[in-house]
């Protein structure tokens, strides 16, 4: 059994196969790929469109944060079905809310990643009060019934 060699194309190494590639360093700009392939911003309207869906993502990450906390110190001595199904997806959607903005700030544009910082802080201002307090209940409260 004879074998053929393997022949392997060589491209040039000033040629760029892909279409697009991403700056591993933090800079400006409206061009960018956010997320997914076909979220792109080609113009400064989309891209300022853009900034402002993350903006809003990042204020509403901090709103679900709240939420979560707070039905759960409500239903803390409660043990129902339907409750632990609803801990689970709160806890899913944050995850999933919190690892998309991360890799939004990983796209090292430096206007998505300020309006990541500025909606997060915007939200922890208007929503985390509660969860200070919800804090300081629990953790005030005897360790031993």
């Amino acid at each position: 059994m004879q074998h053929q060699p393997l022949e392997i194309e060589q491209q040039p190494s000033n040629t760029h196969t892909m279409s697009s590639h991403s700056l591993m360093y933090f800079h400006f700009g409206y061009q960018e790929t956010i997320l997914f392939e076909f979220w792109r911003t080609t113009t400064p309207l989309s891209y300022l469109f853009s900034c402002s869906l993350i903006f809003c993502m990042a204020v509403f990450y901090e709103w679900l944060l709240t939420y979560r906390y707070t039905i759960v110190y409500k239903q803390k001595n409660r043990d129902l079905v339907d409750f632990r199904y609803q801990k689970v997806f709160l806890y899913v959607s944050l995850m999933i809310l919190s690892y998309l903005l991360m890799l939004t700030v990983m796209t090292y544009n430096l206007g998505l990643s300020m309006c990541v910082f500025s909606g997060l802080t915007l939200g922890y201002f208007l929503y985390g009060g509660p969860r200070e307090v919800i804090n300081t209940v629990v953790n005030e409260e005897p360790a031993c019934h």
